[in-house]
């Protein structure tokens, strides 16, 4: 087995992975075995949610967008723009407090934050080129720290020191 690491954005690593599982689908890659985005979650309910939870989730979840995408836009103005740029902070600290004050769901933590560990078959010493270009082609990715792979005994290494902490 061979392990390569992908960089990608924070709190993107399951968005990617979903969209590299369906690339590699899509294009029959038959030396791919598996895609980790370590994760864990905290605070289990054994309540289904109901439609007004349901509701409420998608609302926030708009919002969060929202201000992401507010972030981007006040980051691209020009430094000239005064105007607009004070209009937009403010845009950004009305949103800011209104996901402080939202109720608590259950979240979704990342335990490795950012990276995203791929296992190919077979002992391969560098990335293949094909593999190479269809992860950098995927939205949210920003690169590959290491075209070699990662030595085997550091990945059960870090695989076993995972299983304690979780």
């Amino acid at each position: 087995m061979s392990f390569f690491i992908v960089q990608v954005q924070t709190n993107y690593e399951i968005k990617v992975q979903k969209r590299l599982h369906q690339l590699f689908m899509q294009r029959k890659e038959n030396i791919v075995k598996s895609i980790y985005a370590l994760d864990s979650y905290k605070g289990f309910d054994n309540n289904i949610p109901g439609e007004k939870e349901l509701n409420r989730f998608w609302y926030f979840n708009r919002i969060r967008e929202q201000l992401n995408n507010m972030r981007y836009a006040y980051a691209r103005i020009s430094p000239a723009d005064q105007s607009l740029r004070k209009e937009y902070k403010e845009q950004i600290k009305l949103l800011s407090k209104e996901i402080k004050n939202a109720p608590a769901f259950k979240q979704h933590k990342n335990v490795l934050k950012g990276y995203i560990i791929i296992e190919l078959l077979g002992e391969l010493g560098t990335l293949p080129a094909s593999i190479y270009y269809d992860i950098k082609s995927i939205p949210h990715v920003i690169g590959i720290p290491n075209k070699y792979n990662v030595p085997d005994k550091e990945i059960y290494h870090f695989f076993e020191n995972m299983e304690q902490t979780i």
